[in-house]
């Protein structure tokens, strides 16, 4: 029996390894994949073709579409019997695009083109585990390739049926997709400049850092909308002075810095000219790149954001208020009036208070969606990425119609934008600090109500000739002609809007009414309608070095002949962001009225406001006028503080892929600036930034040369260097901008056109007569 049993069990032995010995004979004969290459038609249909991948040898497609490899095998396939699965071969369902893939045609021995279909709905992600398998349904075989490269998918704003973040036409998907440049808008409404930025959304440190954030939480990178606010909230972080973090986490791209701690020459905000470089930074430390304020926080989340597919622009707003909402003051849960109180202590005009932060200007972004919660809200949506990042998408259009009832920090941006302003003039106790805040103030009058809100709001917008324009879109936001004290003043819960302190009387202040929407502009009492002192300067933007210099206009209508009046100006020096530093100049002056208009001259020597950091530094000028015969005039304002002009002589055009030896055809750059001050400055430093041409015979990751000298008072500082021709046509850009002690932060750029092969290039542009001079 024994011996019967062991023949059994040889037998089922033998038979089971001529099942597998056929098995694997079936499997060898299986055709394997041995390559895997994207289509290059594809990308181009994709509008991917772009980007740059090449470090990781990826490529990059948008769902909501079909693209096309190229699948190579050791042997011949049968076209009609065999299947093929594209998958990421991951466990999540959530994590893995749903693709559909056939075979569709041979395109020569042992190539075929396949197709791969990215669903609408798709998860957009980094995709490092693609399997691509074959199944031979006549030979029952299926072979299996890892691709070795990662699959990039985006956002489809080419697509209707990605139809949240769909674009409706070519001009806007380019503007607001494509391009890799823009003006990023710095000063004040009326001394504003323009700086180049280069956004590099192509690169491929931007599609890794972007989905970086989206794996915090991979199920958000479905929704468009969860996706980029994941973006806004996550790009960025804020210490507090002992380390402990007050936003966010290391995980971040950059490290805001409003004060908390001191700036290098390496890390002030303003030296930031690229989205690239700072990712770069960040990849290259693994911590987040410090430091960034919040037209930083704004390219680098417009870059994040036209990487990934959705179409996005950055805005500056000028003359803004921040922190007046009611998530962050209660005595604004029904009204968006900001109240500041001034008080005149030994002929100086003193802040004692303010209801909220008034920025001289702010940067954020618009995003353009096709809202399925809020249809009739279609269109921009405001984004803010600078810490804590939680604002938005609120619709622009609820913001331009005060509609609080729409989500997503809706009541933050109408706040930052339609804030009306009412000044108080205030008498505080002879001991009272600026950390007393209104305790033991009283309200004296309400000198002025600005129902006005913002001032200016600018975009980018691209020219026909490459460069790049602004596009004044406060339209967009306000109407200056309505009133936002909200709400209306029928509604019961409406409060007073008395001051939060009294008269010295004991009685309220005249408050004056306002409507939300109405045709009224809201009514200004006697004392605070008259906008009879004027300051007005000799230009709102001060080159460093020279005086300030300004009127102070008094209209004496009402007032009698052989009044007195007294005139006071106060000058302060203060952060981009509204916080002072010092005061430097106070002048008080009486005068006997004689006509209808009094004008006083000012002139403040540029010692009052020289210091060692002048980066985004402004001039807050506040005047007051006050008669004898009690009525008092009020005005304030901003002046911008610059330097003088970099020049830059570059050729106009170059030859695309000219050629000098085996390598590519190098031109010359060189960049020039005059001391403007009196007395030498160390360490002043010129540099030319260059982040798509190549500097000649440096790593191709070098995107800043520099040179730092001490530059005597009037002398003059350069730098000279070699870029290489492109390869293709195009419109390019190479930036200058110089930096150093007492010196405002400047930039300037060249714009270069790579025309086609055999075309003649121009000479290099060489300064002209006045510019020598102005040298």
């Amino acid at each position: 029996m024994a011996a019967k049993k062991s023949a059994v069990a040889a037998a089922a032995w033998l038979v089971a390894v001529l099942a597998t010995s056929a098995g694997l004979a079936q499997a060898d004969a299986c055709a394997k994949v041995t390559r895997v290459e994207v289509f290059n038609e594809s990308l181009a249909q994709h509008h991917t073709q772009y980007f740059d991948l090449k470090e990781n040898g990826g490529f990059a497609v948008r769902r909501a579409q079909a693209f096309e490899v190229i699948v190579e095998t050791d042997t011949e396939i049968n076209v009609a019997s065999t299947e093929v699965e594209f998958r990421n071969d991951r466990e999540e369902a959530y994590e893995n695009p749903d693709f559909s893939a056939r075979v569709k045609a041979e395109v020569s021995a042992r190539k075929y083109l396949v197709e791969v279909d990215i669903p609408f709905d798709s998860p957009i992600g980094k995709y490092q585990h693609i399997d691509l398998i074959l199944r031979d349904q006549g030979a029952d075989c299926t072979s299996t390739y890892r691709v070795p490269h990662p699959v990039y998918v985006l956002f489809n704003p080419w697509a209707p049926e990605d139809k949240i973040i769909y674009l409706p036409n070519e001009t806007m998907r380019q503007e607001y997709v494509v391009h890799e440049y823009g003006n990023v808008f710095q000063g004040s409404a009326k001394a504003f400049d323009a700086q180049i930025w280069h956004y590099g959304q192509s690169k491929q440190v931007v599609l890794d850092a972007a989905f970086h954030l989206l794996e915090k939480n991979r199920a958000m990178a479905r929704d468009p909308i969860e996706a980029m606010q994941t973006l806004s909230r996550h790009q960025g972080m804020q210490r507090r002075p002992d380390g402990s973090f007050i936003w966010g986490d290391d995980d971040a791209l950059m490290e805001g810095n409003w004060g908390d701690f001191p700036f290098t020459e390496k890390d002030a905000p303003e030296l930031w000219t690229s989205s690239v470089d700072i990712l770069m930074r960040w990849k290259e430390t693994g911590k987040p790149t410090k430091y960034g304020q919040c037209w930083v926080f704004a390219a680098l989340l417009n870059t994040l954001m036209r990487g990934i597919g959705i179409g996005s622009r950055q805005l500056t707003a000028f003359g803004s208020w921040m922190d007046a909402s009611n998530r962050h003051d209660v005595h604004h849960r029904y009204h968006h009036v900001i109240d500041e109180y001034y008080a005149i202590e030994d002929g100086s005009t003193k802040t004692i208070y303010l209801d909220g932060v008034a920025w001289n200007y702010h940067s954020w972004n618009d995003v353009w969606l096709t809202r399925g919660d809020y249809p009739e809200f279609n269109g921009w949506q405001s984004m803010d990425g600078t810490p804590p990042g939680r604002i938005g998408p609120a619709p622009v259009r609820a913001i331009h119609d005060l509609n609080e009832t729409v989500p997503y920090q809706v009541s933050d941006v109408i706040s930052t934008v339609h804030s009306t302003t009412r000044t108080f003039l205030v008498h505080c106790q002879q001991n009272h600090t600026k950390k007393d805040k209104l305790k033991g103030c009283v309200v004296d009058k309400q000198l002025k109500y600005d129902h006005t809100g913002l001032k200016l709001m600018l975009t980018s917008v691209s020219l026909p000739n490459g460069t790049f324009g602004s596009h004044d879109i406060t339209g967009d936001f306000i109407d200056p002609n309505t009133d936002a004290r909200i709400p209306y003043m029928t509604d019961p819960k409406a409060p007073d809007l008395s001051p939060r302190i009294v008269l010295a009387s004991g009685a309220a202040p005249a408050v004056t009414a306002g409507t939300l929407r109405g045709s009224q502009v809201a009514p200004l009492t006697a004392e605070s309608s008259a906008d009879n002192l004027k300051i007005v300067p000799a230009t709102y933007g001060v080159t460093v070095g020279s005086p300030i210099s300004c009127d102070l206009d008094l209209d004496t209508t009402g007032l009698k002949d052989d009044d007195v009046v007294d005139l006071s100006l106060t000058a302060t020096l203060e952060t981009y962001h509204g916080s002072s530093i010092k005061n430097i100049y106070k002048s008080s002056q009486k005068v006997l009225i004689k006509g209808r208009m009094i004008t006083l001259p000012f002139l403040i020597d540029s010692s009052a406001y020289l210091q060692h950091d002048l980066g985004d530094v402004f001039i807050k000028l506040v005047a007051v006028a006050s008669a004898s015969s009690g009525e008092t005039y009020f005005d304030k304002a901003v002046l911008d503080l610059t330097s003088p002009a970099i020049y830059v002589n570059a050729p106009t055009s170059v030859v695309a892929g000219a050629k000098e030896g085996a390598g590519p055809k190098p031109f010359t750059v060189t960049a020039s600036f005059r001391n403007p001050l009196q007395f030498p400055v160390r360490n002043l430093c010129i540099a030319v930034h260059s982040h798509v041409l190549d500097f000649h015979a440096k790593p191709t990751n070098v995107t800043k040369v520099s040179n730092c000298a001490k530059v005597d008072g009037g002398d003059i500082i350069r730098i000279s260097t070699d870029l290489d021709a492109p390869s293709e046509p195009g419109v390019y850009f190479v930036l200058a901008s110089i930096q150093g002690e007492y010196i405002p932060y400047a930039q300037s750029n060249a714009v270069i056109s790579a025309l086609p092969g055999g075309s003649i290039p121009s000479q290099i542009e060489m300064l002209g007569s006045e510019e020598l001079a102005q040298l």
